[in-house]
């Protein structure tokens, strides 16, 4: 074989290893029990590594007053939820329940929103701004990410 052959051959086998290797965008959109399985798996693995900050933020700062709670929401917790909503959006949702996905989606972006204008309500039940989103996420059938 000549050695364009080769390179030609080459280049045509990386290229259809990349292009099966790729495609978020172009997959086939999830079922809804995949999706739920999927987002519950990125709110379980945000809860745990949120359980490991707390255990050692609380270790590190002693017991936490409101403004100690405060400081942890705007430098841990915060970011959390933001990189959460980033890791959910990537996943494709059924195509029938996109509207309610988006939805979802959209006041865990809005509630995040005003926790950083106002984290200190993020450490009540009544005024969590996250309070909607949760009931969205436990409608549409996700149970990590509905929890309180």
């Amino acid at each position: 074989m000549s050695k364009r052959l080769i390179t030609a051959l080459a280049v045509v086998v990386a290229l259809a290893g990349m292009a099966a290797g790729c495609g978020d965008s172009g997959e086939e959109p999830l079922t809804k029990a995949e999706f739920v399985k999927q987002a519950d798996a990125i709110c379980e693995t945000h809860d745990q590594e949120l359980e490991a900050e707390l255990t050692a933020y609380g270790e590190e700062k002693a017991r936490p007053g409101q403004d100690k709670g405060t400081e942890f929401t705007k430098t841990v917790l915060l970011p959390s939820i933001e990189s959460e909503i980033e890791e959910i959006s990537e996943l494709s949702p059924p195509e029938a329940d996109a509207q309610q996905v988006s939805a979802m989606l959209s006041a865990m972006q809005a509630g995040a929103d005003r926790a950083t204008a106002e984290p200190e309500k993020i450490l009540s039940f009544e005024s969590n701004p996250l309070l909607k989103s949760k009931k969205l996420a436990v409608a549409y059938g996700l149970e990590v990410c509905g929890r309180t």
